[in-house]
C-alpha cells in the first residue's frame, strides 16, 4: 500500500529541519536550527517549533515508536513550554514577536535561535509551517531515528568565574586570582581557564588550559606603564571548550599631568588627571 498526504487549500506542507546545534552566546541553553521551505502545499509565511527532550544520559531516549512514523507518538511542545497548537502563556524569546505573551512563538525565516533549553540535554525538534489559511502538518523530528542519529545537545559548560582580582602589579608581572568554585561544581573533566590581555598600546594575547586559579602575565612597566583589560572564561577539559561570557578586570594606565599645585612649609598639594581607562 502506499501513503498520500493531502494538505487543505493555502496550507503549507511539512517543512524540513536540516540542521540543528548548540550556538553562541550561551551553548548551554541555544540551539541554532535550519530548515527548507515545505515542498507541498502552498509557501509558508510564518513558523512555529516544537521540540521535546530526548534526557541528559549517554545517549538520546526520544523514539517515535516507528522509524518511518511521520507523526511523533508523543506530542511535542511547542517552543517555550505551552502544549502543542495551544495558546503560549510566556513571551517569545528571539521570533517575530518578542515579548509577546499569549501568542506563539512565530519566525518568518528558514532559521531560529531556540533560546532558554536545559544544558547538557538531547533535544528533538518539529515544525510547523503557516500561512494566512493557517498551519500545516507537523513536521518530521530532526532527527528522524534518534536511537541512530544522535540529537543536537546542549553544553555543559561551566559559569564564569566569580572575584576577579588583581592581586599585585610589578614592574615585571601582573598577577590575577579568581574564585573557581561555581565552575568546579559543573565541570565533567578538570576545570581548565581561558585568560585573554588587549590593550590599546600593547599587543593582545591569550592563554588556554590553565588549571589554577592564578595566572601571572609577564609585562614590561620598566620604562612605562600600560593600560590593560583582562578576561577569564571558564572551560571544561572534557569538551575541549569555554563558555562565551567571562569576567573581566581592567588594570588602568598611568595618571597624565602630575604636579605640584601648591606649597607651604610642611605640606605639598599635588594634582593630576586620571587615564580615560580608569572608572575607579
Amino acid at each position: 500500500s502506499s501513503t498520500v498526504e493531502v494538505t487543505s487549500d493555502g496550507v503549507p506542507g511539512r517543512a524540513l529541519i536540516t540542521s540543528g546545534a548548540p550556538v553562541v552566546p550561551d551553548m548551554n541553553s541555544m540551539v541554532q536550527l535550519r530548515w527548507e521551505q515545505p515542498n507541498a502545499g502552498a509557501i509558508a509565511s510564518y513558523y512555529h517549533i516544537a521540540y521535546r527532550s530526548c534526557g541528559s544520559g549517554a545517549t538520546a531516549v526520544c523514539m517515535d515508536g516507528s522509524t518511518t512514523a511521520l507523526e511523533p507518538a508523543v506530542a511535542p511542545i511547542d517552543y517555550l513550554g505551552c502544549s502543542a497548537r495551544r495558546t503560549c502563556t510566556v513571551p517569545c524569546q528571539g521570533g517575530d514577536n518578542p515579548g509577546v505573551a499569549g501568542e506563539r512563538c512565530r519566525f518568518s525565516s528558514t532559521s531560529a535561535m531556540v533560546q532558554g533549553l536545559e544544558s547538557n540535554t538531547f533535544y528533538q525538534f518539529f515544525l510547523y509551517a503557516g500561512s494566512t489559511a493557517g498551519l500545516g502538518l507537523i513536521s518530521q523530528g530532526f532527527p528522524k531515528t534518534p536511537a541512530t542519529t544522535a540529537p543536537p545537545r546542549t553544553k555543559a559548560l561551566p559559569p564564569a568565574v566569580e572575584h576577579l582580582l588583581i592581586t599585585s602589579v610589578t614592574a615585571s608581572e601582573v598577577t590575577l586570582t579568581w574564585n573557581g568554585t561555581a565552575a568546579a561544581a559543573v565541570c565533567t573533566g578538570a576545570c581548565i581557564f581561558k585568560v585573554t590581555w588587549e590593550s590599546p598600546e600593547a599587543a593582545s594575547g591569550q592563554v588556554v588550559g590553565v588549571t589554577g586559579l592564578t595566572y601571572v602575565h609577564a609585562v614590561n612597566f620598566s620604562k612605562a606603564s600600560v593600560q590593560y583589560t583582562y578576561r577569564i572564561f571558564s572551560g571544561d577539559a572534557s569538551l575541549s571548550q569555554y563558555e562565551e561570557y567571562g569576567t573581566s578586570i581592567s588594570l588602568p594606565g598611568p595618571c597624565n599631568d602630575f604636579k605640584v599645585v601648591a606649597a607651604t612649609e610642611n605640606s605639598l598639594t599635588f594634582s593630576w588627571t586620571a587615564p580615560s581607562f580608569a572608572t575607579t
